[in-house]
């Protein structure tokens, strides 16, 4: 029986221990709201085209099989950038053929490796 009254006591003077002292939690209202200004007008839209992946890559030439999501396949004559870790470091042309999800590009400037990014500017 004293140890149930022990456990009682203290787990009401744990739960309860801002109770007693009176403290309050307060929030700042002003870190949750954005006040609306001139500056703040900025819109943010998706990016409507695809985004691909370099399948793979042949040096000698200079084209690259770009891998993207089934029925986002670029069409032929479109440009796109080459990243590589977040950096721009080529650029590429679509020019086919396609294949499913496959396509083919030549590469007009820079470089690429697999797994690099192909998309859009």
């Amino acid at each position: 029986m004293k140890l149930a009254t022990v456990v009682a006591l203290v787990l009401i003077s744990t739960t309860t221990g801002c109770f007693w002292r009176g403290e309050k939690k307060e929030t700042n209202p002003s870190a949750f709201t954005v006040k609306p200004t001139a500056s703040t007008n900025l819109v943010i839209k998706p990016s409507s085209s695809a985004v691909g992946r370099v399948a793979s890559v042949n040096l000698p030439g200079r084209f690259v099989v770009l891998s993207f999501p089934v029925g986002q396949v670029p069409t032929n004559n479109t440009r796109l950038a080459i990243f590589h870790a977040g950096a721009k470091v080529g650029e590429v042309r679509v020019t086919g053929p396609a294949q499913e999800n496959l396509t083919v590009g030549d590469i007009t400037a820079g470089a690429a490796e697999d797994g690099d990014e192909a998309r859009s500017e």
